[in-house]
């Protein structure tokens, strides 16, 4: 079984990021960098797959030399070849371009299943694994949790989480897999393959010798800081509470998401709360296990459990 990876580069979420003077590009001296996130479920799932199905990986990095250290890594963690294209000639590319090369490369390899991450965290853009497959023309199931796949049937049954439940779809192969948080829990690198990584030669591409001169249809204009949050979450008198699930947040004056709280006090003195980002009148210990049901989520059960024990405890 042949098996591409595809992974990015991304600056470490942990440090705050600035503006380059005037122009539409972050700073990117002097910052940590390291492989994107979602592309370590994909990377996990691939060597997940060759220890059941044997075969090889092959993972590809579209980026500067830097972009190697995340090459090691892979290597480190059980790929057996790596590839950087070298992208200093080609300036402010987008989803578009970097993955009409990808393709280009990744045709020439072959391949069987091809795993990227649902998205980059610096960008965001959630294009380039669909966009792969286009110009493949071959099959794509996007941020899978889970994945069974049959080499003798040539088939893959996928599991998505949506709205409210779970999806179910089955594909033939070869076909693209972009992965998200849930489908595997990422190995760390042994001591061995560490030692191998270094040692290992990394297969550096020019899209220039292919004659490319790619067209770029999407701009970047410009970036902005976001605006600063409003003066009331500042407000050094505000007690903010949290319920089990972090995207539901209680307060005596208004809401903020993310403090550590004591429950029992916080629902005594409802005022506000805050259902993604918009305040709404003072509800009830009732209205809010009424709107956490049947929405299928685990996280809202563990919630509804709670406020009825607090509710028990009022009455």
């Amino acid at each position: 079984m042949k098996i591409i990876v595809c992974v990015k580069e991304v600056p470490d979420t942990a440090i705050a990021l600035k503006i380059k003077g005037d122009s539409p590009e972050i700073e990117t001296e002097n910052i940590p960098w390291v492989i994107n996130p979602y592309d370590e479920y994909a990377m996990e799932e691939a060597l997940r797959l060759k220890e059941k199905f044997g075969g090889d990986i092959t993972v590809i990095t579209f980026g500067q030399k830097r972009a190697e250290n995340i090459l090691r890594n892979c290597i480190a963690l059980g790929a057996d070849r790596v590839l950087r294209i070298n992208d200093e000639s080609i300036k402010n590319r987008d989803g578009l371009v970097t993955s009409k090369i990808l393709a280009k490369v990744i045709k020439d390899i072959g391949y069987d299943i091809i795993l990227c991450g649902k998205e980059s965290v610096d960008y965001g853009y959630a294009q380039t694994g669909q966009m792969i497959a286009e110009f493949l023309q071959i099959s794509c199931v996007l941020a899978i949790k889970k994945l069974d796949v049959s080499p003798l049937n040539k088939e893959a049954i996928c599991h998505r989480e949506i709205e409210g439940g779970l999806e179910v779809v089955k594909c033939n192969l070869p076909a693209v897999f972009t992965a998200q948080k849930g489908l595997n829990t990422p190995r760390y690198a042994s001591l061995s393959g560490i030692m191998k990584a270094k040692k290992t030669k990394i297969e550096t591409l020019e899209p220039d010798a292919w004659g490319f001169k790619p067209k770029i249809p999407v701009d970047i204009m410009d970036f902005t800081i976001e605006e600063k949050r409003k003066d009331w979450i500042n407000n050094k008198n505000m007690k903010a509470f949290n319920l089990v699930n972090p995207d539901w947040a209680i307060s005596e004056i208004d809401v903020i998401i993310g403090t550590p709280v004591d429950y029992k006090k916080a629902l005594k003195n409802v005022k506000y709360i805050v259902i993604q980002g918009v305040s709404v009148p003072t509800v009830s210990i009732d209205d809010l296990i009424k709107m956490k049901e049947n929405t299928g989520r685990a996280q809202d059960e563990a919630d509804i459990g709670y406020l009825r024990r607090v509710k028990n405890e009022k009455d």
